[in-house]
């Protein structure tokens, strides 16, 4: 069963395994503590939202994380680890015109064909 529950429960919550030595497991990637009980298993998961930390956690510093902007007809993706960016790439393409079948620069190229041959 999933509940939400507000920051303020969550904080209480994470005082209150923290301070009662209840055993617990964090897993860093999930970024959830696992209470655990007496033969050491898990049997209640806290999905923590991302802003909040564990107090226990030793937060080495080394993050990893994509950008990725889309827009019609482009996007942008990049790749950063500790706030420099090791790699990013942009893509773009042209638009087909609706009902026409045609991308936007053949249509340009085409009417600057018409307009040369009746200028001549």
């Amino acid at each position: 069963m999933i509940t939400i529950l507000s920051e303020v429960k969550i904080r209480q919550i994470i005082l209150k395994i923290v301070t009662d030595n209840h055993g617990y497991n964090y897993s860093f990637k999930m970024h959830r503590p696992a209470l655990l009980d007496e033969s050491s298993d898990p049997y209640y998961y806290i999905r923590l939202p991302l802003h909040l930390q564990f107090p226990d956690i030793s937060f080495s510093g080394y993050t990893r994380y994509i950008i990725l902007l889309i827009q019609s007809g482009n996007a942008a993706a990049g790749y950063f680890e500790n706030d420099k960016i090791l790699d990013h790439k942009v893509f773009s393409a042209y638009m087909v015109r609706k009902k026409q079948g045609k991308s936007q620069i053949k249509h340009q190229q085409r009417v600057e064909e018409l307009f040369a041959s009746a200028s001549s």
